[in-house]
């Protein structure tokens, strides 16, 4: 699967250091039980707080942590095709991370962590950052087709405020758990 461009939230404005970023991102399913998920971040102005560095983390360095998302944090989520049952994973550039399982939209709440998924690397570069994610659970590890969505908050380093972007809206405002948002892998 190629690259998607992700767009930022069209009732968002953007601050002028916010208008040449470019954000992207690849959802791909691997053959070990996994998947692979990429995120590109160019940003010429260094607009946003906590970007990408040079950066490497193994399996035991990578820490389980809540609330990544109320500053920089790369998101993905995903959902066997045709059900409503989905999974939220949230990464930081600073080799934090959880997924979240939910049986609706939104629920439970508050959010249970899901012991399904495994992130097992973490690479950054200061454009890109790529992650391997290892499926747990057998009965999901044999589902092949899935629905997917890459999402991103940018942490304004100019007033600290979130900017929301994904390779889809569906709302009226910036809401990832949208089933709509999916689209297949």
């Amino acid at each position: 699967m190629g690259v998607t461009p992700l767009i930022p939230h069209p009732r968002q404005a953007l601050p002028d250091p916010f208008k040449p970023l470019v954000v992207a991102g690849r959802f791909e399913r691997l053959e070990n039980a996994g998947f692979d998920i990429r995120f590109q971040l160019h940003d010429p102005q260094h607009a946003v707080a906590g970007s990408l560095t040079e950066d490497r983390w193994h399996e035991a360095e990578l820490r389980r942590r809540n609330e990544l998302w109320k500053s920089t944090c790369f998101e993905a989520f995903w959902s066997p095709r045709g059900e409503e049952r989905y999974w939220e994973f949230n990464v930081s550039p600073r080799g934090e991370w959880n997924v979240y399982g939910f049986d609706l939209y939104r629920q439970p709440q508050p959010p249970r962590e899901s012991p399904d998924f495994r992130l097992t690397r973490l690479t950054t570069r200061p454009s890109e950052m790529s992650c391997e994610l290892k499926i747990l659970n057998p009965a999901l590890a044999r589902i092949q087709d899935w629905d997917f969505s890459l999402c991103v908050v940018l942490q304004s380093q100019e007033d600290g405020r979130n900017l929301h972007y994904a390779t889809a809206h569906a709302g009226e405002k910036p809401d990832y758990h949208l089933r709509r948002s999916l689209r297949s892998a």
